[in-house]
């Protein structure tokens, strides 16, 4: 075979492309010109050719490429977008981008197998690392291994030595399994990279800056040493030019030293808002004209740094000085090397890269890679170089070079020429319209040169036609606000551009300044960087430490007493921390005593609840505290932190009374629980989720008190939940006008202003103090390794970290942070081993026997259970993780307190939870395993601040040392994080689409407009005006917007459109409005990515399984970074062996690797592997979540069996255990073996209730645990249900649950509440038709509850519906009942709405007498509306009995004077009957029957006095009716009275009145005896208004008295007329006839027949309390005040008089915070001034002249009128009243807001 390859090498056809090309750069080319490239010959010739030509191609190349296409579809899109995100986050050593890759690569199935079993044998022996890492040791075994020259027992050393391990048992596996790989052949190119690995420690670099390179963007990373000019000038832009630099780019093969003279000054000076764009995306934002003057900047920068070099003659020649700026002559090189663009065509590539590699196989394998290197990273020229390095060596510099500068000319050239049609051409011009790439375009004579004129011309109509659609959208879109509308046309940004991939590890600083005496040192492979301490600054003259003592009586017992004085930050900080109530930054290195300051702030706080009339010096003993609205806010990072705060708080705050709780993910507070605390310390998440719901404000409303520690994480990729929160505090206090303080704790940070003016924090308040305040001044060594080789890499580091360990063996005490809990033990064996070896263990005793005899009896002792701990103590070792038990724990650190120990080998958790310093803190690598990245990342910048943190013991060491082993690459990183030297930039972006949905949710942001004013209060904000360049924002465009609104309004607009595509919102394009919806609530209150949401609602399907549950489970957006990789795949099929649920992909897909560590949790599997470990935590954390999630999305679009899917899958996660298992697993205290026999048993869970405690220990073999069974089998909830119902309609039921217990409750075991869920499904079982959360409280656990709600009901009518109860956290608890519908009866079909006729309106004179007209004179009332008119004739013309259904406003009051009209009419005709009735007895005294008829109407009138009742459900009506027809009927001499309720005075006043008005309960008292009250029975016409009222709860004494007086009309045989009034209802006809009215006398008018036309709008609330859902509607109703009533009279109706006080005062602080705060107010204050002076009420007083008014039953008669009168004139806009008040009040509004 090799002789074939080497033949083939020579073969023609694969040298023909090889042939070198003469330079005819400068040729100019015609451009009809031949090309020699591939041409499309379509229309050129006239007849077929090539049909009998065909062309062989090698077989072993066919072969390859083959597998090469198959080897690339295994790679799925998923991993694609993984490897596309990480180009930038991964910053492993970018010479490992390839070099680190396997050299070997299994080709069968077999093979494969043995190779990730091998991998996983390799990390069990090292540890975990990453994938390359295990990757390269493998190749270097397998060399070993499959090296026939080496003898066995040569190989088993070199094992050895290479694992660092003599463990037997791993190489007998690792030799089993090596030998399954057969197709092991070493690599051809081996031995030369290894060579060239040798010769690479010079070169080998992080970003590469080639000779005589001039860019002013490249990243080259750079440590300057400061200057004493700095102190004058940081920005001065010549004394950085003097500035002399250490250059990463250069290195030094021998040791070598750096010296400087110049001082360092400790303090901060300027430069915080100094920053330079690096590492970004940006557009080309300069023109042409600035870049000539940057050009000249150049060569003054040139001149300095020749007059640098004259200056500094000490710096070493190896260093690079200055920037590098460039000469002419570097210049001329560039010209030189640029690429004509008609020169490189489609294999121009391929023959450059065949000069150095002459394999032509790899040289066309290469040329693949280099190009899509060159495409994919045209925007990040940084990440090209370095991949570059990684893929063709150092050696290839100048190659490198040539492609980088030409990169774009490359590309775009070679996909020109690559295109096989003009389509393809067509579309890659497409992308060439801007910048470099058009200019490219002219020079080859693309759309605009002579070879393009016809594509130009073809595709003019489509451009034409794109054109016009673009301009039609664009007419589409109009922004919101008056600043937008008419100035800026929103476009949408690629938000996912904009964000810093690189996350919390982005910096925007190019160097790196270093205080004087630093030193580097140069080794082969690596370097080291040493930064002295700083000394801390001499005490000013007026500079004082505060006592204790001068803190009042009172708050002195906060501070042990220990604790003398404050320290110099504390007391620096304590007049504006204890003293003021602004707000507060502070910016101190770690250690300077920041907790306390929070302490000082809380005191601050705690005092203004303090009792005033007690001095304060007054013994604490005699102080008083009104503790209940005390609310305090501490935001910590960490969890670990969270627990450590609540424990530091509790003891200090103890003696105040002070209750002080956590609330982080672990654990949750009732409401209750939340309303008893006054210190909640909780995380940036927790916190962010509880401010989101608009009406769970508990705890929030009263906070007055907000403190942030570490709120550097603005920097984090947690940054953007600390932005939210703050912006949401910032906006509340301004709307509230209710003073929160905000306290920021920060560790030093140069950009500390831009942190101040987010904060809103005022420069006299803003205390920033650098590196020289730490208690314990810092030595800093930085050791970058430059070994490109994994392995090496590995074996380098350890070798490091033993060297810096026995240097201080015996002098100081040392903590190594790993990262990993088998590292930690790997990593002290390691030492151990190596000190055994060179002899040089007794360094770590200092001859101390007690120490040997105390470890040494410890580590024998069996309460000691970690074995690796008990081998490493008695060498002085330790280990310290998370894994050991408490008293392990506790033996290490209690040892290591002791100075027994001198090296302990630790996890971050020991930096975290536990305050146990070292004078000495190695960090043995800074890249750990994340999870949420799914691969191995920097830490971050807390985690290596909380680390170094530990380093120096205050009152034991004069100083700290603190050493980063780290790659080289990041040296600048982390000593610019740990000398002040990282600017905090915003992370918002990144989420800025979720948080905008969760402010949408929230009630706080309803338009763009709202949306772009949130926006300015965010971080985001401050730096983008700070650094526009460094967020995309072109100079033009800031200097044109100077606010940034346009750019503000762009992203809201990009969010709103993801959003919108995501269906979490509804956003009009057109108003800018945006709506929230179920799914957008979900995503908030669940804080789930949008895009997760998208995944669920594309997924979900009403007929999943469970298999599909799971699936759509791992499918969520975020385990979409999560990946298999090849040393895990062996664990992964075992489990996926054991699981239960089948998955359906297979074992490399990140799918499959997500359901299985669910279910794996779910099972209680063990597993091995620290990342697998970490990975299956990342997974479970957001599971629960995940699956309440899709069970609220399921619930809302009412799936039945999805839903108890997803309920019983989120049980099963938080319980832990299957359906399928006995529910009494959730009991602790049961035995598993009586678990398992109940389980082995056919038993049903059910009827173990049947069972007593003797049957159920015979049951399961157990006498002595029946009792205890029988316990918790009656603790297990169950209920009995019991239902009624009762048809509304014939499409609506109502439905009374009666609800009891049937369990025992025991709050250890349920606590003070149970929540159950309530269902109703239909007879399938497939739809729910109400839902329902029902809470039991322990007191309430014995006593039945009933539920009353309504379900819909369908025709034919089904047989029956069920009625599900199910617990929410008890599996298996669930209580069903069927509610069958065999003997309901349902109400018959309403007869239809009455017709409104077209009618011509009625005139008022057809009243026909003028005494009547003029009554209605005043009201300017001259013809009647269309349904008066329809009526006119029954009620004014008749005397039958009449019903009217109308809605409001139709004027059905006007109908019953017309009824009280025509009474008058007939009483004032009385006696002109009279003289006609003996004309009328003669001439019907031939028909007896009709004579007897007229005689009993003539009686009948001749015995009436013509009363009318009028009767009205409500008091306040009644008198409000009283007035109103007092003023109306008096003219005519009637009599109108209203009863009072005394029988005597009503009885008098009923005899005396023509007109009485009567409330039904005052009517009962009358009528009760009505046989003896002759006037109750002279009741002429009996008028019922407000009928509709029969079907309210006070509805059945109405219905009693109305029913009454028909009795006894009929039995008086008395010509009594009854007319009624109801609003609209479906059954009027039934009441019409219970009042005796005909269905010819009945109107039933739709309730669109008003004749003012109604728009209605609904707003629904979620929250359950009355209390929270009123405050949530506050904001709501404010601005339906704002959008529908610019101008217009509000009446707003509120339930209570405390709700009106409030929405009152809500809208009195919101205008006074306005531009216009009398915006309600329609006159001058003056003149309402005397208007209002009755009122004694100031605070309506206030009220009323800001325009708004209130009106309610406590309220004196004068005050009302004065209210009601402003606000019918339109003195006032907007009247608050209460809900009685609707009754009473006749004014009209143009809204109606109905809160409640």
């Amino acid at each position: 075979m090799e002789r074939i390859a080497r033949f083939k090498q020579y073969e023609y056809r694969q040298n023909s492309n090889l042939v070198l090309m003469a330079d005819r750069s400068s040729i100019r080319r015609d451009p009809n010109e031949a090309k020699g490239e591939v041409e499309s010959l379509v229309g050129r010739l006239g007849g077929k050719m090539g049909d009998r030509v065909s062309r062989d191609r090698p077989k072993d190349l066919d072969e390859k490429l083959e597998k090469m296409r198959l080897r690339a579809k295994q790679n799925k899109d998923r991993e694609k977008d993984i490897i596309k995100k990480h180009q930038q986050e991964d910053r492993d050593n970018v010479l490992s981008a390839k070099i680190d890759e396997s050299v070997y690569k299994p080709k069968t199935r077999e093979t494969k197998v043995a190779y990730e079993r091998l991998l996983t044998s390799i990390q069990s022996a090292i540890g975990d690392q990453s994938s390359s890492m295990l990757f390269s040791f493998a190749d270097e075994i397998l060399a070993i291994l499959k090296n026939d020259v080496l003898t066995d027992s040569v190989k088993r050393q070199e094992v050895f030595n290479l694992l660092g391990s003599r463990n037997d048992d791993i190489y007998t596996d690792i030799l089993r399994t090596s030998s399954r790989i057969t197709d092991y052949v070493e690599h051809l190119t081996h031995d030369d990279d290894s060579a060239r690995d040798e010769n690479a420690d010079d070169s080998a670099d992080v970003a590469v800056n080639f000779p005589g390179e001039d860019d002013e963007d490249d990243e080259t990373y750079q440590f300057v040493v400061r200057d004493e000019s700095d102190e004058d000038d940081d920005n001065s832009d010549s004394e950085t030019k003097r500035s002399s630099s250490f250059s990463s780019s250069s290195r030094a093969s021998s040791r070598r030293r750096v010296d400087d003279d110049e001082d360092y000054d400790p303090l901060l000076t300027g430069g915080a808002n100094k920053r330079q764009a690096a590492g970004r995306k940006q557009k080309d934002i300069k023109t042409r004209k600035e870049e000539e003057e940057e050009e000249e900047d150049d060569d003054d920068d040139e001149e300095g740094d020749t007059d640098m070099k004259k200056k500094k003659q000490s710096v070493i020649k190896s260093m690079d000085l200055g920037d590098g700026a460039g000469s002419d002559a570097d210049s001329d090189s560039d010209e030189a090397t640029r690429l004509d663009p008609r020169s490189v065509d489609s294999f121009w590539l391929q023959r450059q890269i065949s000069k150095f590699e002459k394999d032509p196989l790899t040289a066309q394998n290469l040329t693949k890679e280099v190009f899509q290197i060159l495409e994919s990273t045209l925007d990040d020229s940084h990440f090209c170089e370095n991949s570059l390095v990684g893929l063709l060596g150092t050696d290839q510099f100048n190659f490198i070079k040539l492609l980088l500068q030409n990169q774009t000319t490359i590309v775009f050239c070679t996909r020109l020429a690559k295109a096989q049609n003009e389509q393809e051409r067509r579309k890659v011009e497409a992308e060439m319209t801007s910048g470099e790439a058009r200019r490219i375009l002219d020079a080859i004579g693309g759309a605009s040169g002579p070879d393009g004129k016809h594509r130009q011309k073809a595709s003019k109509a489509e451009q034409l036609k794109a054109k016009a659609e673009a301009m039609e959208k664009a007419d589409e879109i109009s922004s919101v606000g008056r600043s937008l509308s008419s100035r800026h046309k929103r476009k949408v940004l690629d938000l996912e551009s904009l964000t810093f991939g690189q996350g919390a590890h982005f910096m925007s600083n190019n160097e790196c300044r270093l205080p004087k005496e630093s030193k580097r040192y140069f080794h082969k492979n690596y370097e080291e960087l040493h930064i002295p301490m700083v000394k801390q600054p001499d005490f000013s003259k007026d500079e004082k430490l505060v006592s204790i003592t001068a803190l009042p009586s009172w708050a002195r017992p906060a501070f042990s007493a220990n604790v003398k004085h404050l320290n110099r930050v504390q007391s620096r900080i304590f007049p504006a921390a204890f003293l003021g109530t602004e707000n507060v930054l502070l910016c101190a290195p770690t250690g300077a005593g920041k907790t306390n300051v929070a302490k000082l702030c809380m005191l601050h706080e705690i005092g203004l609840h303090r009792d005033t009339s007690v001095p304060q010096d007054a013994p604490f003993e005699q102080q008083r505290f009104d503790l209940e609205e005390l609310k305090i806010v501490y935001i910590s990072p960490m969890k670990s932190l969270v627990r450590e705060q609540v424990g530091t708080f509790t003891e200090a705050l103890e003696p105040f009374g002070i209750k002080v709780r956590e609330l982080s993910g672990d654990i949750n507070l009732t409401k209750q629980q939340i309303s008893e605390t006054h210190v909640i310390i909780t995380t940036p998440e927790k916190w962010d989720i509880v401010t989101r719901k608009s009406g769970d404000r508990t705890f929030t409303q009263f906070v007055r008190l907000v403190i942030f520690d570490e709120i550097h994480l603005l920097h984090d990729d947690r940054g953007p939940v600390i932005e939210n929160i703050v912006a949401r505090t910032i906006r509340q206090i301004e709307e509230t006008q209710e003073m929160v303080r905000i306290v920021g704790l920060s560790a030093t940070l140069p950009n500390y202003e831009d942190v101040a003016t987010f904060l809103r924090v005022r420069p006299d308040n803003l205390f920033a103090f650098d590196n020289s305040y730490r208690p314990v001044p810092l030595e800093q060594q930085y050791i970058g390794i430059t070994e490109r080789s994994a392995m090496k890499r590995f074996k380098l580091m350890n070798d490091i970290l033993y060297e810096k360990v026995l240097e201080r063996a015996g002098r100081f005490q040392m903590i190594v942070f790993v990262h990993s809990r088998k590292e930690t033990a790997l990593t002290a064996k390691m030492l151990v081993e190596r000190a055994q070896d060179a002899g040089e263990l007794p360094k770590f005793f200092q001859n101390d026997s007690v120490t040997r005899t105390i470890l040494a009896e410890i580590a024998q002792s069996p309460e000691l259970k970690n074995n690796d701990l008990k081998t490493l103590l008695p060498y002085g070792f330790a280990i310290h993780h998370a894994g050991m038990t408490r008293y392990d724990k506790n033996v290490v650190e209690d040892l290591f307190r002791d100075q027994r120990i001198q090296v302990l080998v630790s996890t971050a958790t020991l930096a975290w939870g536990v305050n146990l310093p070292a004078h000495t803190v190695i960090i043995k690598g800074t890249q750990m395993y994340n999870p949420e990245k799914g691969a191995w990342v920097e830490l971050s910048p807390m985690d290596i601040m909380q680390m170094l943190g530990r380093a120096g013991r205050i009152d034991y060491d004069v100083s700290g040392e603190g050493i980063v082993l780290t790659h080289q690459q990041e040296i600048q990183y982390y000593a610019s994080l740990m000398n002040n030297q990282l600017p905090i930039e915003s992370q918002l972006i990144s989420r800025l689409s979720d948080s905008l949905n969760a402010e949408i949710v929230m009630g706080s942001i309803h338009n763009m407009e709202e949306a772009v004013q949130w926006l300015g209060y965010t971080y985001l904000y401050i730096c983008m005006l700070r650094s526009p360049t460094l967020y995309a924002i072109s100079i033009d465009e800031y200097d044109e917007d100077k606010l940034l609104e346009r750019r503000r309004t762009d992203l809201i607009h990009s969010a709103a459109v993801v959003l919108d595509k995501a269906n979490l919102i509804k956003y009009d394009r057109r108003t800018g409005d945006f709506q929230v919806t179920n799914l957008g609530r979900v995503a908030s209150h669940y804080y789930l990515s949008h895009s997760s949401i998208t995944i669920y609602n594309e997924h979900l399907k009403p007929t999943m399984s469970d298999i599909d549950l799971f699936r759509l489970f791992s499918l969520s957006s975020e385990f979409k970074y999560l990946t298999v990789r090849q040393e895990e795949k062996l664990e992964l099929e075992k489990l996926l062996d054991r699981v239960p649920i089948p998955v359906k992909e297979g074992v490399e897909e990140s799918a499959a690797k997500v359901n299985v560590l669910l279910q794996a949790y779910v099972s209680r599997l063990k597993l091995d592997g620290f990342a697998l470990i970490a990975d299956m935590v990342y997974v479970t954390q957001s599971a629960g979540r995940i699956m309440r999630a899709l069970f609220e999305i399921v619930l809302k679009r009412g799936w039945a069996p999805l839903a108890h899917k997803t309920l019983t899958l989120a049980k099963m996660i938080s319980q832990r255990q299957w359906s399928s298992q006995t529910p009494l697993r959730q009991f602790p205290d049961v035995l598993p073996i009586i678990l398992k026999r109940l389980e082995s048993g056919d038993l049903p869970f059910d009827r173990l209730y049947d069972l007593n405690s003797q049957e159920l220990g015979q049951l399961i073999n157990h006498k002595p645990m029946g009792k205890t069974l029988f316990t918790k089998i009656h603790q297990f909830p169950r209920f009995e249900l019991s239902t009624s119902i009762h048809p509304i309609t014939r499409s609506l039921l109502r439905v009374t649950l009666a609800i009891m217990p049937d369990f025992e409750w025991n709050e250890s075991v349920h606590g003070t509440a149970e929540g159950f869920w309530v269902f109703v499904e239909d007879v399938n079982g497939e739809t729910i038709l109400h839902h329902e959360y029902f809470i039991l409280k322990s007191k309430y656990a014995q006593e039945e509850h009933t539920l009353n709600f309504t379900v819909p009901i369908y025709e034919p009518l089904p047989p029956q519906y069920y009625v599900r109860i199910v617990s929410d956290r008890w599996l298996g608890s669930e209580t069903i009942l069927p509610i069958s519908f065999r003997s309901l009866i349902l109400p018959e079909k309403y007869a239809p709405h009455t017709e409104l006729l077209d009618l011509q309106r009625t005139p008022l004179s057809a009243l026909r007498n003028a005494k009547f007209e003029a009554l209605y004179a005043k009201k300017n009332l001259s013809v009647l509306n269309p349904i008066q008119t329809q009526v006119f004739h029954t009620f004014y013309e008749s005397n039958d009995n009449a019903m009217l259904s109308a809605p409001n406003g139709s004027g059905r009051l006007f109908c019953a004077e017309l009824a009280i009209l025509h009474l008058f009419n007939v009483h004032k005709n009385h006696s002109d009957v009279s003289s006609q009735q003996k004309q009328q007895q003669q001439q019907l005294r031939h028909n007896q029957q009709q004579q007897q008829q007229q005689q009993q109407q003539i009686e009948a009138i001749n015995n009436t006095n013509g009363k009318t009742v009028y009767l009205v459900p409500v008091k306040t009506m009644a008198q409000s009716r009283l007035l109103e027809w007092k003023d109306r009927f008096e003219p005519l001499g009637k009599v109108v009275s209203l009863l009072t309720g005394e029988t005597t005075v009503d009885l008098k006043l009923l005899e005396r009145s023509d007109i009485v008005i009567a409330t039904p309960a005052d009517w009962d008292m009358l009528s009760r005896r009505w046989k003896i009250r002759k006037n109750v029975q002279a009741v002429s016409l009996f008028i019922m208004d407000e009928l509709h009222m029969i079907g309210s709860e006070a509805g059945a004494l109405y219905e009693f008295v109305v029913s009454r007086q028909r009795y006894i009309a009929r039995n008086t045989e008395s010509a009594t007329r009854f007319v009624g009034f109801s609003t609209a209802i479906s059954n009027a006809r039934d009441v019409g006839l219970w009042i005796g009215a005909t269905t010819k006398n009945t109107f039933n008018f739709h309730p669109n027949s008003r004749p003012v036309p109604l728009e209605i709008h609904l707003k629904g609330f979620d929250e359950a309390h009355f209390e929270y859902r009123m405050l949530a509607m506050s904001k709501p109703a404010r601005l339906a005040i704002q959008h529908h009533a610019v101008d217009k009279p509000v009446i707003v109706f509120a339930p209570s008089r405390q709700q009106i006080l409030r929405f009152a005062t809500d809208l009195q602080i919101f205008c006074e915070g306005s531009e216009n705060p009398q915006r309600f107010l329609h006159c001058d204050p003056e003149e309402l001034m005397p208007f209002i002076s009755p009122i004694q009420n100031k605070a309506l007083q206030k009220l009323l002249l800001f325009g708004i008014g209130i009106y309610h039953e406590y309220m004196t008669l004068t005050e009302k009128a004065i209210v009601e009168e402003a606000f019918a004139v339109g003195a006032i806009q907007v009247l608050i009243a209460s809900r009685e008040s609707c009754w009473s009040l006749s004014t009209p509004a143009h809204v109606v807001i109905i809160m409640g």
